[in-house]
C-alpha cells in the first residue's frame, strides 16, 4: 500500500469537490435562434450531483404543466444518483464497490448499460478512459478528501496501479450483472454517468412530446429540435485560461450532445509543477502535455462525456488522430509558444460558427 505524503503546498482552483459547477470547463448557451415569432423559451433548473442542472425549452406555444415536468426530471436524477453515485453508500455502485466478491453481482439495466459503454470507450481509446481510475483521483487529492494527496515522487511505487484497469471489470445481460476479478476494484462512473443522466432526461422530454430543448448538467449538454427548420442551439466553448470566464469559439448544435474536458479549472501547483485533475489511467499520474481542453459533439451525452476525457488524456496529437480515425467530432485547444491553437477534427468543422 502506498504511503500518503503530507498535503502538498498547493494553489488550488477548486475549493471543494462539491463545487463542481465552479471548477469544470463549461459550455455556455449563447442563443436559441428562433424560427418563428410565436416561439417562446421557458425552463427550470436546480441542483444535482454536486453541480447544477438546467432544462431550457423552446417551443411554439407555452408548455403546460411545467412543474410536473420538473418533478419528473428530478425523479430521474434521483434514480440515476441512486444507481451510480459513489457519494451515497446506498447506491447500486457503492454496494458493488464495497463487496469483495468476484462472482457476478446483479445490477439494474441502466448501470449495466453505462458500464458497457465505459468499457467500449476504454477499449477504443487504448485505456485512456477508465472507470476504475477513481482511487488514483483521490490519492492525488482531487476526490472528496482533499487532505489525501500523493507525492509526485511516490509514483515510483507502482502498487497504486495494481487495482486499476477496466480489464478487471465485466458486464453481462439477461439478467444484467457485473463482476470484478480483483476484490479491491473500485468503479467510478462520474466521467460518464452525468452524461447518461442528460440522455435519460432527453428521452423523457421526447416521450412528453417536447420537441425543441436543451439540457445542461454541469456543462454536459444535449440539444434536440423537431426539424431542420426549427430552433438551433448556439453554444460557446470556454477559453481555457485561469481567471474570468470568456468565450473562445461558438458552435451551432441542432441535434446532439456536447461535453468539454480541460485541465485549467481544477489543478494544484507543487515544486514549480502544475498537476491537473485529469489522471492518465495508464501511468497513474496527472496529464502533463500542451492540450488545454477538448470539446466533443456526439449522438449521446454519455459518449460525449467519456470521449472528452479520453481525448484529453491522449493529448492533441494522439487524440486528434484517433478522433479522425473513428469519425469523432472533437475540438482541441492547444497551448503553444504563440498562444492558443485550435485543432478541430474533420467531423467537427461543420459545427463551428466563429
Amino acid at each position: 500500500m502506498i504511503s500518503l505524503a503530507n498535503p502538498l503546498s498547493r494553489r488550488a482552483v477548486l475549493a471543494h469537490a462539491g463545487r463542481f459547477a465552479m471548477s469544470a470547463p463549461l459550455l455556455t448557451v449563447l442563443a436559441c435562434k428562433q424560427a418563428a415569432s410565436n416561439e417562446v423559451r421557458t425552463g427550470f433548473s436546480g441542483a444535482t450531483m454536486g453541480t447544477y442542472y438546467r432544462v431550457t425549452i423552446s417551443d411554439r406555444g407555452r408548455i403546460s404543466k411545467l412543474d410536473h415536468l420538473q418533478a419528473d426530471v428530478e425523479r430521474i436524477l434521483r434514480t440515476v444518483n441512486g444507481q451510480m453515485s459513489t457519494y451515497s453508500p446506498d447506491s447500486e455502485l457503492s454496494h458493488f464497490n464495497a463487496t469483495a466478491r468476484t462472482s457476478w453481482v446483479g445490477v439494474s439495466p441502466e448501470v449495466a448499460h453505462v458500464m458497457t459503454t465505459a468499457l467500449e470507450i476504454s477499449r477504443l481509446s487504448g485505456s485512456a478512459f477508465d472507470a476504475t481510475v477513481g482511487p488514483l483521483v483521490e490519492l492525488w487529492g482531487f476526490g472528496p478528501d482533499k487532505q489525501a494527496v500523493i507525492s509526485p515522487d511516490e509514483l515510483r511505487d507502482r502498487s497504486a496501479l495494481v487495482n486499476i484497469g477496466h480489464h478487471h471489470l465485466a458486464v453481462k445481460d439477461a439478467p444484467t450483472a457485473v463482476r470484478k476479478t480483483r476484490p479491491e476494484l473500485h468503479v467510478d462512473l462520474s466521467g460518464i454517468g452525468k452524461g447518461f443522466a442528460v440522455d435519460e432526461i432527453a428521452d423523457h422530454l421526447e416521450r412528453a412530446d417536447i420537441q425543441n430543448f436543451l439540457i445542461d448538467i454541469g456543462g454536459d449538454m444535449r440539444a434536440h429540435r423537431s426539424s431542420p427548420n426549427d430552433a438551433t442551439w448556439r453554444i460557446g466553448i470556454e477559453r481555457p485560461t485561469v481567471g474570468p470566464r470568456t468565450i473562445h469559439r461558438v458552435i451551432n448544435v441542432g441535434e446532439g450532445a456536447v461535453a468539454t474536458s480541460g485541465d485549467y479549472r481544477n489543478f494544484f501547483e507543487a515544486n514549480g509543477s502544475r498537476y491537473s485533475h485529469i489522471i492518465d489511467p495508464r501511468s497513474g499520474a496527472p496529464v502533463r502535455h500542451e492540450l488545454a481542453s477538448v470539446t466533443v459533439v456526439a449522438a449521446t451525452a454519455e459518449e460525449a462525456d467519456a470521449w472528452s476525457t479520453a481525448l484529453m488524456v491522449l493529448g492533441s496529437n494522439s487524440g486528434l488522430n484517433l478522433a479522425n480515425n473513428l469519425g469523432l467530432s472533437a475540438f482541441f485547444i492547444v497551448r503553444t509558444d504563440r498562444g492558443l491553437v485550435d485543432l478541430p477534427s474533420r467531423e467537427f468543422q461543420r459545427f463551428l460558427v466563429s
